[in-house]
């Protein structure tokens, strides 16, 4: 049996190690750069998770927190739209007419209003007011109630 001497493919053999070696150092870099990417995506990933947790508990507070100041809202204020076009010292007097009429909401708790708007829907639908020398009668259309509360109204005048 006959060998071949390793001295006669000599180059082929070192070319097949430098080839070797090559593929090593470039396996190394890679992962040594993919690593460091890695690490900073793993960071910033741990980072968002605390900045989610942190937000959610904050979000769970001021939710806790709307339900308290829900229970606890008073009517500020009773604002009026009339749907019509008025003269202007009309529309400013029967406004001020009506939020006479309305103003015992003020400072009453939305949560108790808001459970019966149609107190306020009956006090105030097809009543007929007077303003200067004319008679107008208020019809209700929306009633929203809230910290400030809004009412639109259709106005129409007697002749």
């Amino acid at each position: 049996m006959r060998y071949i001497s390793w001295v006669l493919h000599k180059v082929w053999i070192r070319c097949l190690i430098f080839f070797v070696m090559g593929i090593f150092l470039g396996m190394f870099f890679y992962l040594s750069l993919h690593g460091k990417h890695i690490d900073h995506l793993i960071t910033e990933n741990e980072q968002l998770k605390n900045e989610l947790r942190e937000t959610k508990a904050d979000l769970e507070v001021l939710q806790l927190e709307k339900k308290i100041k829900s229970k606890n809202q008073l009517i500020r204020s009773v604002q009026f739209h009339i749907q019509e076009k008025l003269n202007g010292y009309i529309e400013a007097e029967l406004l001020e007419v009506l939020i006479d009429e309305t103003y015992f909401l003020v400072g009453k708790k939305v949560e108790d209003i808001g459970e019966a708007p149609e107190m306020i829907y009956q006090l105030l639908n097809n009543k007929n007011f007077t303003v200067g020398k004319r008679q107008f009668t208020v019809k209700v259309n929306i009633i929203y109630v809230g910290p400030i509360t809004r009412i639109w109204i259709s106005v129409q005048e007697h002749q």
